[in-house]
């Protein structure tokens, strides 16, 4: 399922009106997936959304992965959350 989210935060450019958040541009997708990376990598998070989880899984690994879930799940605009609210992982959200 493509899904397109809208960014919720203040510091992401690109916010769309509140009448107008129905109307989800590619644009505001992009340039929040990009800022969301820059966001994981300067938190050394980013590699618990695009690596498989090591085999037994860690602790380290499982709080990390909390901490990029928690990240991107704040991120989100309120009204996209219950695409990700059932997700476990964050490389599923």
């Amino acid at each position: 399922m493509n899904v397109l989210l809208v960014p919720a935060h203040p510091g992401f450019p690109g916010q769309i009106p509140h009448s107008r958040k129905t109307v989800v541009c590619v644009c505001v997708y992009q340039t929040w997936k990009i800022k969301m990376e820059l966001l994981l990598t300067k938190e050394k998070l980013w590699n618990v959304v695009t690596d498989d989880p090591p085999d037994p899984v860690t602790d380290e690994w499982s709080n990390k992965d909390k901490q990029a879930r928690a990240t991107i799940g704040l991120l989100l605009e309120d009204s996209q959350l219950h695409i990700i609210r059932k997700e476990t992982s964050s490389k599923a959200t």
